[in-house]
């Protein structure tokens, strides 16, 4: 496979994300109804800066600087470590804000995020 392939998935996969959460980040973030932990900020720039990290490596490859590639490695690793803490972290802390709130169905609601956060340790532990 070419290496435009795996920038186009890339770019691709960027563009998913910005589009899924483009509906929620203005109403739920920005302007949300009611005050929102500050882990949910954290969150959003933990998560936002994962993407940009994510196209940065792909294109470091795409161009053949596979050093600096390597050498930012850490930082990958460090992000990769911190995602499902922070992950699990939000989910409570919007699974008490909703309870708060007097959703019912809060159990239910956490489910997804948890499992993502399962899904991505599981993928990122991979050897």
């Amino acid at each position: 496979m070419g290496r435009s392939f795996y920038v186009g998935m890339a770019l691709l996969i960027a563009a998913v994300v910005v589009y899924g959460f483009s509906f929620t980040v203005g109403q739920n973030l920005l302007h949300p109804p009611s005050s929102r932990p500050a882990v949910l900020y954290v969150h959003a720039a933990l998560f936002s800066s994962w993407l940009v990290y994510f196209l940065a490596q792909v294109a470091l490859v795409r161009s053949r600087n596979v050093r600096v590639h390597r050498r930012l490695g850490w930082l990958g690793l460090a992000m990769g470590l911190a995602i499902p803490i922070v992950g699990v972290a939000t989910t409570v802390a919007m699974g008490r804000l909703h309870l708060r709130e007097g959703q019912s169905d809060v159990p239910g609601s956490m489910i997804v995020p948890l499992w993502d956060m399962v899904a991505f340790t599981s993928a990122f532990a991979r050897p």
